[in-house]
């Protein structure tokens, strides 16, 4: 080898042919997952300039209207069925049916009409369109002026919601509750398509005699027994949902529990998932909201095992404000608490709707007992979905399992991690779950990894 082949064995030109493709093409995959990810930040500001510039033909592009119309039509048949359920008598109903059903097919011509990209083009420029939609009125206008940083302006925040949707929540001033949600979907790889808007649960629908309005809540509220407290609702909205269906948490016998101490989540570590907090009986309903019925309802028990400041048994604590350790919380203060979202909506089976949730309950510091809740596509129920628990040659089913569903999963339904418990443990241990589509359960695979005395 020569000097210079000596010089050049780390630097030079015959290394040199081997090591540039390998960076070529590692470059290359960074760039385009990079793309992958912005495609959809790209897509909406694509989408703004193509209707401020009113050029159709693009929107047509970044627009999927049958997908939009057909999303509008299912949100409106569900608030145009809620309004008929507040004004009208059992005398009535059969005339009511028909009045709806007639008024649900001149709602769809409406909507026919109102979703092009005219009229896109015009809510967007902050234009207002004769014969819009009262509840839809607005909504695109505030998307179009987010960069707007008065406090009297709507606020925005997006995000994945999977590999092939990307929402847009549309805030009204000083509110956590959305106005509206945009939903992209991605129809091809880089490539999306606004397909839906997700109207909210307390969107005003009708004004009786009074001038007072009724909501959906109040509709859902009727379904419900007597003295019942809704603690969250939302729509599922998934296409491989064929009907339109609504999770509702509520409870009997609620009250409020306050924190002793104010003092940064002072004393007690069960206040990093109960904060201050209702306490009651939880329940768990499925809406049909077409309809509207309950389709059905679930119990939702304290685990009789775990430390909770309950007793166990027909009671749960569900925090109205908290910190953002276990639940999800979309805002939060200077203190990093606010206020949850409990049904946080996940595809936690695998099965490709975003349907189920978590629910936790105080363990130890820094441990809690986990359960899934939710929408089962395949019963068309709310289910508190069943773990199977393996623990050596031990085998048990129950509905609560340790830490593991506070873990991120490393697919739709599947977890693999290391739990390390702490407290002096003298063991770490191996944890596997995935969802049995079969049987409808989770199977949950635990190993012990023994520590060593001198590391505990």
């Amino acid at each position: 080898m020569s000097p210079d082949q000596r010089l050049c064995a780390y630097c030079g030109v015959d290394n040199g042919r081997k090591t540039w493709p390998v960076v070529t093409i590692t470059a290359v995959a960074v760039a385009l997952l990079a793309w992958m990810y912005v495609s959809p930040y790209l897509a909406i500001r694509n989408l703004k300039r193509a209707a401020m510039e009113g050029n159709t033909d693009t929107l047509r592009e970044r627009v999927d209207f049958p997908a939009l119309r057909a999303s509008l039509k299912e949100e409106f048949a569900g608030q145009l069925s809620d309004s008929a359920l507040h004004n009208i008598n059992k005398d009535d109903e059969p005339f009511a049916a028909i009045g709806t059903a007639l008024a649900g097919g001149v709602l769809d011509v409406m909507i026919d009409q109102f979703v092009t990209p005219q009229t896109i083009e015009r809510i967007v420029q902050g234009k207002t369109v004769e014969g819009a939609p009262n509840q839809v009125a607005g909504i695109v206008d505030r998307f179009s002026q987010q960069e707007k940083k008065n406090e009297d302006e709507a606020r925005v925040s997006s995000g994945y919601e999977s590999y092939g949707r990307f929402v847009v929540r549309i805030f009204p001033p000083q509110s956590n509750e959305s106005l509206a949600t945009l939903v992209f979907l991605r129809s091809e790889f880089v490539i999306w398509r606004l397909s839906g808007i997700r109207l909210p649960d307390f969107q005003k629908l009708t004004e009786d005699s009074n001038g007072a309005g009724t909501s959906r809540l109040q509709a859902t509220q009727q379904l419900l027994p007597r003295g019942a407290t809704i603690i969250e609702s939302k729509d599922i909205v998934d296409r491989n949902v064929g009907h339109s269906r609504r999770l509702v948490l509520w409870m009997l016998d609620a009250e409020k529990v306050f924190r002793k101490s104010d003092d940064d989540m002072g004393g007690y570590c069960g206040d990093y998932i109960y904060g201050d907090n209702w306490h009651g009986r939880l329940r768990l309903s499925l809406v049909d909201v077409a309809r509207p019925k309950l389709i059905n309802t679930v119990q939702i028990r304290d685990q009789e095992s775990s430390g909770n400041r309950s007793e166990g048994g027909d009671s749960f604590s569900i925090p109205f404000q908290v910190s953002n350790s276990y639940y999800y919380v979309p805002h939060v203060n200077a203190k990093k608490e606010g206020k949850p979202e409990i049904l946080h909506l996940r595809d936690l089976t695998g099965e490709g709707v975003l349907g189920q949730f978590v629910l936790f309950n105080y363990e130890a510091c820094g441990i809690a007992d986990t359960t899934v809740l939710g929408y089962s596509p395949s019963a068309d129920a709310v289910v508190q979905y069943r773990i199977e628990m393996h623990d050596g040659p031990t085998v048990a089913t129950g509905v609560w399992a340790g830490n593991a569903f506070a873990e991120k999963p490393i697919r739709p339904g599947y977890w693999n991690f290391v739990f390390e418990p702490g407290h002096g443990s003298d063991s770490n241990y191996h944890e596997e779950v995935s969802f049995d589509s079969e049987r409808q359960l989770f199977v949950h695979k635990t190993e012990a990894i023994p520590i060593p005395e001198s590391q505990r």
